[in-house]
Parts: structure tokens; C-alpha cells; sequence
């Protein structure tokens, strides 16, 4: 399959929970029907994918048939094939971009500007792989057959862990392969709360009251051995009731030999400082090890030294929680690659990135020396270490990777022999190792049927158009990923805690898909420079892209299918794919969630020669012209439709013995009471999980509501703050109040806006 080039943009990454879109600045309120809309529909959502027990001939698991010859009874021929497009169609030359310079902020950053790809007549140009990747991705939904790629799936995912369980958290220093408890002067509590001040000292580092040096005037750097006089302090509200202890650092000096000298006498308690009460408790000299994650966050004034008023505890570490650290910072350093890469230096103005972010590899190893925190279960000399963290308000690893929650009856073949339909037809690569296998269906050349001086293009050679930022894959987001594992009717993802999430009862929702904007005008597509238009961006950055023009709707491509050895019900689907219900759209191209690349399908039934090997054979062997018989196209897809019904029959019958449940066992019978009556129920078909949902993408929502990714107030802000809000617990009474992605078959998936809510 081809490589999209790409407008398919990395949103801005920061130290934002991973599963949220950045603002987009510089946008005003989209408004729907001149009316402030209450509520959106996110621009992606899924098709099923059941596990597949199917043991049918043709939408089971088996071997090819090859294309050394014709088979007496499977299809070969061509199909003629016309696609036009409904709305702009987005095919960017990446061969030709053309790179600038913008000034955001101050700094300069490169800016993406592409060109439409077009053949050397000037005409769109269409590639056949984009094409047979669109018609792939359909027939691997509408016949619930394997992924044909899951690759990179197989980590653990990192969730932003709550607040609160930054108390939890136990100072760490690697020696000699062990994990060496620094807890200050605390003990270890219950789940790990300190019992008395907090483990590490605070050494002040950022704000108005300035950083604490050395005598030299030098700063303490990350992992120095140090030694230092402390004072108590109390942090307390407004009533003087106290919140918490802590030691904060009055003077330090990195140990050497004249170490003592350089720390000088001991001090005298200071005033209270606002909220924060100096007890006029003093302790030192005391030794650690400083800690410096970077100004992170804003408003942070202090960073930590870790130390212990005995020797630390030391506890082993088991090779689950080695690995589970690497995972943890791969996750990390991965998620801002990109902002690195283009050299921002954190995420957002006087805030930096954590240091294990940008210290690249090394950060990965738990050598000697490695400070961090960890969760601590046990008590007193039983202690055991069940997680590591580079900072207390970490990101933490869900239970189980994306993979694990696949049947691997869903998973790509791993041999000939469990090739589904989709492999069959368009081919398989082993995504394991060796093997490979050709497909039974080819794309021909695209050909664009434009007239006019500008072929069917929409320019913006003179001023290209910038194109609003596409998200990234947000799998961490569980509440729009997961369903029950039994795949109940209710989705009960809202009411597990964000912790909770990808556990062993849990299980992907399927097929990513970008459903079609239904009700979007063609005066939605005019003059889109100088309008409030959701797809277009006002600045430019080196986030997002710009374009210079477009494929016009209304513009017809054609194009040849040639295939070979198909059975009845492989040749069904396809034909199925091909002769959709009238406003019913497949997706190809860029820019899909903003609603580009919405295409109709339609087959040309008497350009179109379908034999089978039978009528093949009678072909060649006679000397005169045999014309191409008459296909039955509606019994070949009467036969792709029956197969699905008989397979999902044969699933119900299974559930209802292995289950003894009820309503399956009435299903059941329901079903063989028609088939005892020779007569096929379309709407039964139509009606299946899989084939309702894909109804469901190509037809678009009946309501009105616009197509976005989740923000705030209007449509307008930051999907960080939607998120945040629909976990808050300033807005989230009960756990039913929370929002998951509704299920794509319910045809009714409107999600609320969540309007932002100030921290108390």
C-alpha cells in the first residue's frame, strides 16, 4: 500500500496528557446554521470488528487459489469503474513541496506548502494504490476480515496519572542494581503516603525568590551528591489548618573535601511566607542527591534532593518493572520527537521540556546513579517496587498494549493458510517474517475526466490555502477506543476510572473510519480564504500545511479492475463495495476528518466482462468472437449478503450454546425460520454490526451537528481542556456523567461541548 505524503500532520505535542489535541489558535467560533451549536460529532469513529468464527468456505481463513489458471467455477475479468467526487479531493505532490520560512512567535519555522499531483497533461493524477488502498480498507470492514497491518501496537500505552498520586510517590536512586529508598525522614505509609514531612527536600530553583547555589555561585546540577542544612516548613490554607510538611533547602554544597566549609554555619528559622509557615525546626548537615527535572510547569518555584536521615532501604528490582520503565520512556521521548526535531524547547513559553524527555537514550537505562520515584507496596522490610516513575506526576502504562486486546482471529495471517478474503483478493505481506502473496486484484491507470483550463482544479497557486492541523492517532484516549469485550449494547467505558483502562475485559473498538460530513453545503467549499471555514487555519506554523489547490467536486476519474479466481461471495463484496446505495460515500485522499475526499462509486455494467473459468476456457478455445456473457450482479452480491447473514448465524448459534443465552437461542431460531422459507431479509443483512456501521460512515449522521475534534465553549479552544473537563470531578458527580465515543451503529453519536472550568 502507498505512503500518504503528508498533510496528515503531528499535532503539537507537549506535557499535556498524550490523548488530546493542542489549541488551535487564531480560529473564530464556528457556527452552525447561524446558531451556536450544543453539540459535535467526532470526526472519527469505528467499525466493528468481531472476533471471526466463521468456518464459511469464502469469509473463513484458507489458501488462495493461485492465478496459474482459470477455475472452472470462480470470476476472472475486468471491471469498468467510474469514481466521482463528492467533495474537494486532497492529492498533495510530496515530490514537489516547497518549503518557507515563517516567523511564529519570534522564531523562525518551516512551513510545508504542496502542490496537486497531475499527469503530463496537467490533470489530477489519482494514483491506483491510493485507490485500491480506499477499496482494501472497505472490503476488509464489510467482510470482517484480518488487519492487514498492525504493526507498532504491541507497547503499553501511557495515561496522564492524577495529581494526587504525586504524594504516593517514594524518592528512588539506582546503586548496584538496586532500587535505595530515600525517604527523607518519613516512613512509608499506606499505598506509599509519607508518614510525617514529605520524602524529598525542596531546593529552590525558579521564580521571583530566585534559585539557592553554591558558594561559588554555581547551580546545583542533576545528580550531585551534596550535603545541606534543611528547615521544616508547613504548607497551610487560609485557616492556618496545615496541609503538609516538607523540608525546604537553606543552604547546599556539592560534597568534596572542603564540603563543610563551603556550607557554612548553621542558620536561623526565617518568616512565614504566605501560605507556607517555617516552623523553626532546622536539621543538617544532611547529605543527597539533587534532583532536576526542568521548569516543566508553569509557575513551578522548586525542584527536589532526595535524602534519608538513615540508610536508605534498599529493594530489588524484577525485570517486569525494568521493562515497563523503558516502555514508560520510550512513550515519552517518542510522543515529542517532532517538537524536538523542529527545536522547540518545551510546550509552551518559559516552560521546558522534563529532562528525561530530552536526554534522548540514556534517560531509557536504569544505570547506577538513576534518580527517580517509584510506587512502593509492603511494609517495613517486605517492601516491593510495582512501578518506577521519571516524575511524580507522571504518565502511567495502562495494563494491557492495543494488541492484547485483539482476537487473534483479527490479527494479520502469519501463513498462507490463514489468509482472509481481504488477503486473498488484495494481497499479504507477513508482517512477521517471510512469505508474501500477490492478490487477485489489480488497478488499472486512473484516468481524470476534467475539462476546462484548469482540469477540474481549484487553484491557490497565487495565495495557498492553510489547511486546518489533523490530529494524531490517540489510542490513550480508552473512552474513544474501547468497548466491553463482549461487545454489549451499552458502553461502559464511561464509568471506569481513566486508570482502568485497556484491562483484560476490554476490547478495541475496531475499524478506524472517517465518516462522511453529510451536511456540509457547497457553499461550505466556496471562497474558503477570508471565511471562518473549520478546515482552514489563519497562521502559518510548521504544524500544519497549506495546499495549492484542490480537485473540485463533481469530477469524474475512471478506471479498470481486473481480477482473477474469485468466488461468488469474494467477487459479492467487491461488486457490493461498488454499487452502494445512491449518497452513500467511500474516503480517499488527505484530509478526511475536515471532510475532504468523499467519493461515489459506480460501475459500469456493460463496459464490465466477468466469466467464469468455464466461460473463459470456451473463449480461448474457439476461433471466433464469444461476447461477454450477461453477469447477474445482484445474485453475486445476493450471495456476499447471504454469506454474512449464515455466518453471523452461525456465531449466534454458538453463543447460544456456549452461553445458554436466551436472546441469542431467539435470534437463532428467528433466523433458521427464514432460511427454512427460502427467502432472504435484506434488512437482517443490512442490520449486522459491521455492514450497519459502514452504512452508517459512507452515508454520513442524520443530524446536523458539525464534524470536529472535541474542544470548548462553541467549538472554539483546546480538546486538552474537553478532555480534562469530561474526567474533572468539578463537572463529573458519578462516573455516568462522563463521555465515551458513542458506537458508530447508533447512527446518533453527537458528544457534548464541555465547557472549561477554572481549577479550584
Amino acid at each position: 500500500m502507498n505512503q500518504r505524503p503528508v498533510l496528515r500532520n503531528n499535532r503539537a505535542r507537549n506535557n499535556r496528557p498524550n490523548n488530546s489535541p493542542p489549541t488551535r489558535p487564531n480560529r473564530a467560533p464556528v457556527q452552525h446554521n447561524s446558531e451556536i451549536p450544543t453539540g459535535f460529532h467526532n470526526p472519527y469513529n469505528f467499525i466493528p470488528a468481531l472476533p471471526r468464527k466463521s468456518k464459511h468456505v469464502d469469509l473463513g481463513d484458507h489458501h488462495p487459489k493461485g492465478h496459474g489458471l482459470y477455475h472452472a467455477n470462480l470470476w476472472s475479468g475486468r471491471l469498468a469503474v467510474s469514481l466521482t467526487t463528492k467533495t474537494p479531493l486532497l492529492i498533495p505532490d510530496a515530490a514537489k513541496v516547497n518549503v518557507i520560512d515563517v516567523n511564529v512567535d519570534g522564531r523562525e519555522q518551516k512551513h510545508k506548502i504542496f502542490p496537486v499531483r497531475v499527469d503530463k497533461e496537467g490533470k489530477p493524477y489519482l494514483a491506483p494504490t491510493s485507490v485500491k488502498g480506499m477499496l482494501r480498507t472497505a472490503y476488509e470492514a464489510v467482510t470482517n476480515s484480518r488487519f492487514g497491518v498492525f504493526e507498532a501496537h504491541d507497547k503499553r500505552l501511557a495515561y496522564r496519572r492524577s495529581a494526587r498520586q504525586g504524594v504516593l510517590m517514594v524518592p528512588v536512586r539506582i546503586e548496584q542494581g538496586e532500587a535505595c529508598l530515600y525517604t527523607g525522614t518519613a516512613t512509608i505509609g499506606n499505598g506509599g503516603r509519607p508518614q510525617g514531612a514529605m520524602y524529598a527536600a525542596w531546593l529552590p530553583r525558579y521564580g521571583s525568590a530566585g534559585a539557592l547555589k553554591y558558594a561559588n555561585e554555581a547551580l546545583p546540577q542533576h545528580g550531585d551528591h551534596v550535603t545541606m542544612y534543611l528547615e521544616l516548613y508547613n504548607k497551610c490554607k487560609r485557616n492556618g489548618e496545615v496541609i503538609f510538611s516538607y523540608w525546604k533547602v537553606k543552604r547546599i554544597a556539592k560534597i568534596t573535601s572542603s564540603a563543610t566549609q563551603q556550607l557554612g554555619a548553621e542558620l536561623s528559622t526565617e518568616g512565614a511566607t504566605g501560605s507556607h509557615q517555617p516552623t523553626g525546626q532546622l536539621m543538617g548537615p544532611v547529605n543527597g542527591y539533587v534532583y532536576i527535572s526542568n521548569n516543566n510547569i508553569e509557575r513551578k518555584h522548586d525542584e527536589r534532593v532526595f535524602f534519608c536521615n538513615q540508610a536508605p532501604r534498599r529493594v530489588a528490582l524484577n525485570n517486569d518493572v525494568k521493562k515497563r520503565w523503558e516502555t514508560l520512556i520510550t512513550n515519552y521521548q517518542t510522543t515529542h520527537e517532532v517538537d524536538l526535531d523542529a527545536g522547540k524547547r518545551g510546550p509552551a513559553e518559559g516552560v521546558a521540556w522534563s529532562r528525561h524527555v530530552t536526554v534522548g537514550a540514556s534517560a531509557k537505562s536504569l544505570g547506577d546513579g538513576t534518580l527517580c520515584y517509584a510506587l512502593v507496596s509492603g511494609r517495613q522490610r517486605n517492601y516491593t517496587i510495582t512501578d518506577l516513575y521519571p516524575v511524580t506526576i507522571s504518565r502511567g502504562l495502562y495494563e494491557k498494549s492495543p494488541r492484547d486486546l485483539v482476537s487473534t482471529t483479527l490479527l494479520p495471517a502469519s501463513n498462507m493458510g490463514e489468509l482472509s478474503p481481504a488477503d486473498r483478493v488484495f494481497g499479504w505481506v507477513n508482517q512477521q517474517g517471510k512469505g508474501a502473496y500477490k492478490g487477485n486484484l489489480r488497478v488499472g491507470g486512473v484516468t481524470c475526466h476534467a475539462d476546462g483550463p484548469t482540469h477540474g482544479i481549484k487553484p491557490f497557486r497565487d495565495n495557498p490555502l492553510t489547511l486546518a492541523i489533523l490530529g494524531q492517532p490517540n489510542p490513550q484516549q480508552f473512552r474513544f477506543y474501547l468497548q466491553d469485550s463482549q461487545q454489549k449494547p451499552s458502553l461502559p467505558m464511561s464509568k471506569i476510572e481513566k486508570s482502568e483502562g485497556y484491562a483484560e475485559s476490554q476490547a478495541l473498538r475496531g475499524r478506524k473510519v472517517y465518516p462522511h460530513h453529510r451536511h456540509v453545503t457547497a457553499a461550505h467549499w466556496e471562497a474558503p480564504n477570508g471565511t471562518n471555514r473549520e478546515y482552514v487555519e489563519r497562521n502559518r506554523t510548521n504544524q500544519n500545511r497549506s495546499i495549492e489547490g484542490w480537485v473540485k467536486p463533481g469530477v469524474t476519474f475512471t478506471f479498470n479492475i481486473d481480477v482473477t479466481n474469485l468466488s461468488e461471495v469474494e467477487l459479492g463484496a467487491l461488486l457490493w463495495l461498488l454499487k452502494l446505495p445512491d449518497e452513500h460515500y467511500h474516503r480517499v485522499g488527505s484530509g478526511k476528518p475536515l471532510g475532504f475526499g468523499s467519493v461515489a462509486l459506480s460501475l459500469d455494467e456493460e463496459s464490465t466482462d466477468l466469466r467464469t473459468g468455464t466461460q473463459w476456457q470456451q473463449f480461448y478455445s474457439s476461433l471466433s468472437s464469444i461476447p461477454s456473457p450477461r453477469c447477474e450482479f445482484d445474485t453475486v452480491i445476493e450471495s456476499f449478503q447471504k454469506a454474512v447473514v449464515d455466518t453471523d448465524d452461525a456465531v449466534a448459534a454458538e453463543e447460544a450454546e456456549v452461553y445458554n443465552n436466551p436472546m441469542a437461542q431467539a435470534l437463532l431460531a428467528a433466523g433458521q425460520a427464514i432460511a427454512a422459507q427460502d427467502t432472504f431479509d435484506i434488512e437482517k443483512f443490512n442490520n449486522i454490526a459491521f455492514i450497519k456501521a459502514f452504512l452508517v460512515m459512507a452515508r454520513g449522521f442524520k443530524t446536523e451537528s458539525p464534524v470536529c475534534y472535541p474542544r470548548t465553549t462553541a467549538l472554539e479552544g483546546d480538546g486538552f481542556d474537553w478532555f480534562v473537563a469530561n474526567e474533572s470531578k468539578d463537572r463529573v458527580t458519578n462516573r455516568d456523567n462522563r463521555y465515551s465515543l458513542p458506537l458508530l451503529t447508533a447512527d446518533s453519536t453527537e458528544l457534548p461541548i464541555l465547557e472549561k472550568r477554572n481549577n479550584r
